[in-house]
């Protein structure tokens, strides 16, 4: 997962469930922020198929995929299920187009957007029903 703004809450999620996790992020700004908040994040970039090798991604439970880069993100399934043909992979996506294919991979998808404006409608249907 990247650890950016979604990584970070899900980190804090894992976190406080005592679930064992690894953060990878690209931006060593992003690291750093990680590191001083202890939180276990690695530099190095999820795209390269010879850093994705080095994980081990084959004994993970779960591969959470958050980064904002919705355009790579199947070429990211793509190479993980190359290594681990039977990652358990959930991925942050955009659009629906973007589900459609990563549906296609059996990769499950979160679409941000769509789940959003759940909440916020459920949110003010909440607050119309108080008054």
């Amino acid at each position: 997962m990247g650890y950016g703004t979604f990584g970070v809450e899900v980190v804090n999620i894992l976190k406080q469930n005592r679930a064992r996790y690894l953060a990878l992020d690209c931006n060593i700004a992003q690291v750093e922020m990680g590191e001083k908040a202890k939180d276990h994040v690695i530099f190095g970039n999820i795209t390269q198929e010879s850093f994705l090798e080095k994980l081990k991604l084959s004994v993970s439970r779960c591969i959470i995929i958050t980064i904002d880069n919705t355009s790579i993100i199947k070429a990211i399934c793509d190479r993980i299920l190359e290594i681990a043909p039977n990652a358990d992979i959930i991925a942050k996506v955009d659009s629906k187009i973007e589900e459609e294919e990563l549906d296609k991979l059996h990769v499950s998808s979160i679409n941000s957007k769509t789940e959003v404006g759940a909440l916020l409608a459920q949110y003010a249907l909440d607050k119309k029903d108080k008054k």
